[in-house]
């Protein structure tokens, strides 16, 4: 085996061939189209699916709000990785409730007079009331009120 190796490698010629033979060469592939296309439609067909489940989570975390009944969850503000504060109606008045693993705390209680407006949209400025603009908004107006 040693004599056939070395007989190989001595002859110029041969050493190239005995080498490709032993270890064929399998350079890089060449990009075809019909392989960037199978890519691209894959890559599509992924980024499709994820905006369809986000879309449809996002559809189904309000279904909550849709219910009949006398709770409604009128909005939310994430606080952080797992604190959220959450302002509920039950019968007329508004409760502004903090959210944390394991309690919830009654932050405060909005009664008629006093409750945020949850379907003003402002048409004036073109862009809807965010539940953090209102809810500052009647913050500070208690704050007012209490001075």
């Amino acid at each position: 085996m040693k004599a056939q190796a070395f007989l190989v490698l001595s002859v110029p010629g041969n050493s190239v061939l005995a080498v490709e033979t032993a270890f064929p060469s399998t350079g890089p592939q060449s990009l075809n189209f019909a392989t960037v296309m199978q890519w691209s439609i894959g890559l599509f067909v992924v980024l499709a699916a994820i905006f369809i489940c986000a879309w449809l989570l996002r559809k189904l975390s309000g279904f909550s709000s849709l219910a009949g009944g006398t709770l409604r969850v009128l909005g939310g503000i994430s606080l952080g990785g797992r604190e959220k504060v959450v302002l509920l109606q039950v019968e007329g008045k508004q409760l502004l409730l903090g959210v944390a693993p394991g309690s919830i705390q009654m932050l405060c209680v909005f009664e008629k007079s006093d409750s945020i407006p949850v379907d003003s949209n402002g048409p004036e400025s073109g862009r809807p009331i965010s539940f953090a603009d209102r809810l500052a908004n009647a913050v500070e107006d208690k704050h007012n009120d209490k001075t």
